[in-house]
């Protein structure tokens, strides 16, 4: 008598891909307390942090109030599939001349050059009619359209995909985060910030299991 041995074989094939659908990631710096006390730490890199002590200002943490002290950040360790990015923080005027207080975005990957190498979008805060060595070009300004005044507070929202310019045109820094993995957000100098928070939109990736018949196997014996 012969005995038919039948096999099946079943091929399980993992596939990994990218959908079409989207995540947010939300990364919060500081924490939104309307500056209360006590402070929490703005934490720039490095090389951020040479820069601007290299310009003869000073540091500054979230809630501080006070003046000619910078409050820094650095985004870093960012994902490099990023397809959009807001930036939302609350800033308010603080003591000294905030008038021509400036929200700086850079990308500062060595404390060998200026500052202003690294600067890739800069506007004041209220308008300002210029001058100064730091940015010293005039401005209608981002927040108000009237000067930027002690006391004066705004929760702010940007997108980092279409950052205003003072010529009405827009820039997009997107591809500059992919390339860099961070971004360093500043404020200048006379102004405190409560907080930033840095929402990414990146790809959902999409694991898909595919099934299939592999095969059949038969074998006959006696």
């Amino acid at each position: 008598m012969k005995n038919i041995i039948v096999m099946m074989m079943v091929v399980v094939v993992l596939f990994t891909g990218t959908s079409l659908q989207a995540n947010s990631i939300l990364i919060e710096a500081g924490i939104e307390d309307d500056f209360a006390l006590p402070t929490e730490p703005a934490t720039p890199s490095n090389h951020l942090d040479g820069l601007l002590i290299s310009t003869g200002g000073r540091l500054r943490d979230f809630d501080a109030m006070g003046s000619d002290a910078y409050v820094a950040h650095t985004f870093d360790s960012l994902p490099q599939n990023i397809l959009g990015a807001t930036l939302s923080l609350t800033i308010k005027a603080s003591s000294g001349l905030p008038s021509s207080d400036a929200i700086i975005i850079s990308f500062a990957e060595s404390n060998t050059v200026n500052i202003l190498d690294c600067v890739a979008w800069e506007r004041k805060l209220g308008v300002y009619s210029g001058g100064g060595t730091l940015f010293p070009d005039p401005d209608t300004g981002l927040i108000k359209t009237s000067e930027w005044v002690f006391g004066d507070q705004a929760t702010l929202m940007v997108d980092l995909a279409a950052l205003p310019l003072r010529s009405g045109e827009t820039i997009n820094i997107i591809s500059n985060i992919n390339s860099y993995g961070f971004v360093d957000v500043i404020v200048s100098d006379d102004s405190a910030v409560d907080y930033m928070y840095l929402n990414l939109t990146v790809p959902e990736p999409a694991t898909l299991l595919l099934f299939g018949l592999g095969g059949l196997v038969v074998r006959r014996r006696k």
